[in-house]
């Protein structure tokens, strides 16, 4: 691992370790109610402050549900652009997660391990039934999309078809995430 792997990966870890922290210490704020109030807060940045906030808040590992739905309950009047800053977000968010395993050394650390597991992960998502997976993977709230970013990217699946599955997945779960925020309003 480089030193500037090493650099990153520690900025990270500290990033994360903080705002885990915070969420054991104040799990309140991460209510979708009280992350709209604070996205509102930024006036007429509120958009882009979501947009931002949705496409990096992956180096944190705050999960992307309380955000989408404070998305929907702070933006209803404006559905569309929200739904399209919430998708645009999580694609570049995945994206991010993808290459970040590279970047880290996880992608080499588990290809130097040669673990059965990462085969058999390795020909099943590059498998034709591999892309469900990973679209299923996405879209089901019970699954965390991020971890499948970090697999996909770890064990080298195509990024073309990880994209993809990710796009699909996306479009669908921040649709409900987005109108559930709305009918909370």
């Amino acid at each position: 691992m480089s030193f500037l792997q090493k650099i990153g990966l520690g900025i990270w870890g500290a990033i994360a370790l903080g705002v885990l922290g915070y969420y054991v210490y104040a799990p309140e704020f991460f209510a979708p109610a009280n992350l709209a109030q604070l996205l509102r807060q930024a006036g007429a940045y509120a958009l882009l402050s979501y947009g931002l906030v949705s496409a990096f808040r992956i180096f944190t590992l705050v999960p992307a549900t309380p955000l989408v739905i404070a998305g929907g309950l702070l933006f209803a009047d404006s559905f569309w652009l929200a739904y399209v800053l919430s998708v645009s977000g999580a694609l570049v968010s995945a994206t991010l997660v993808y290459y970040f395993a590279e970047f880290l050394g996880i992608a080499a650390w588990v290809r130097e391990r040669n673990h059965p597991l990462t085969r058999r992960l390795q020909r099943q998502l590059s498998q034709p039934s591999g892309f469900w997976w990973m679209l299923l993977w996405s879209v089901l709230p019970i699954a965390p999309t991020d971890l499948m970013c970090y697999v996909a990217g770890a064990v080298r699946v195509s990024y073309f078809r990880f994209f993809l599955a990710a796009l699909l997945g996306q479009l669908v779960i921040n649709w409900v995430y987005l109108q559930a925020g709305a009918a909370l309003r």
